[in-house]
């Protein structure tokens, strides 16, 4: 994603994924930018706990005197079955 909308969509989409699929995206925004992060399509195996598959969506509590914010993105994909995954429409002001 090179401007202030897009998408990141799972490995294969929308086929399967692989099992133990783990896949990892940086999204750098302005600092002070709001970054609104919309599921368009999401389609993992079920779990009270998350234990097989998950998104994982987090900021780190330090970054250096930067112009700039980072959202760390991951997908993660258990052995136990295949599903299609997940789009997420990305918007940052």
């Amino acid at each position: 994603m090179t401007g202030p909308t897009g998408n990141f969509i799972s490995p294969n989409y929308p086929q399967a994924h692989h099992m133990r699929a783990e896949c990892f995206w940086l999204l750098t925004v302005a600092r002070g930018s709001t970054v609104n992060i919309i599921f368009v399509d999401l389609d993992l195996e079920a779990d009270d706990q998350c234990a097989y598959d998950y998104v994982e969506v987090k900021t780190p509590r330090i970054i250096k005197q930067t112009s700039f914010e980072v959202v760390f993105l991951k997908l993660y994909s258990s052995l136990n079955m295949r599903y299609i995954g997940v789009i997420l429409q990305i918007i940052a002001r």
